[in-house]
């Protein structure tokens, strides 16, 4: 009964009770925007605060090939947050109500709006409160759903540290 990981998501509402807030959150959104780009040594240090490589001698380019490759190799943010979604996990988000989908910025895919996560990997979208808040339908809920209350609590914990490291 004390084991928070069990208590995530309420027996009550069938959705989460726990997500991400605050700082963490907005930091999840500035971290995966298009615009967030990382050096080989700024994503090799955020990888290792989640302990996403398995050694301190290891190369991220072992593991991710970069998004950018001259004149400098740069890796992106949503490059970096997928290492901590669990493989297998498929999610798509609609984009938020207040998005003008008749705007020009809209067909043009500037605005980022979908979340796609497909096996594990997150594709498009920037990472916000639908996706890691206490949200119906959100990551939390769909990992604690899939791959059960351990995952979801390891996913709330590698998303807080490796936010926390990048602000």
């Amino acid at each position: 009964l004390a084991d928070v990981s069990h208590q995530i998501v309420s027996p009550q509402g069938s959705k989460p009770v726990i997500g991400i807030v605050q700082d963490a959150c907005v930091g999840s959104r500035l971290f995966t925007l298009k615009s967030s780009f990382f050096t080989r040594r700024e994503a090799m240090s955020l990888l290792y605060s989640i302990d996403a490589l398995p050694k301190q001698s290891d190369d991220i380019s072992r593991y991710m090939t970069p998004t950018i490759l001259q004149p400098v190799e740069l890796w992106t943010g949503k490059q970096i947050f997928s290492a901590i979604l669990p493989a297998p996990l498929f999610l798509s988000l609609p984009p938020p109500a207040d998005v003008e989908e008749s705007s020009e910025w809209f067909k043009r895919g500037a605005l980022d709006g979908s979340v796609c996560v497909r096996s594990g990997i997150l594709h498009c979208g920037v990472v916000d409160k639908r996706f890691v808040g206490a949200q119906a339908g959100g990551a939390i809920h769909a990992i604690f759903r899939d791959f059960g209350p351990s995952a979801a609590r390891m996913f709330i914990d590698n998303v807080q540290k490796l936010i926390n490291h990048y602000v």
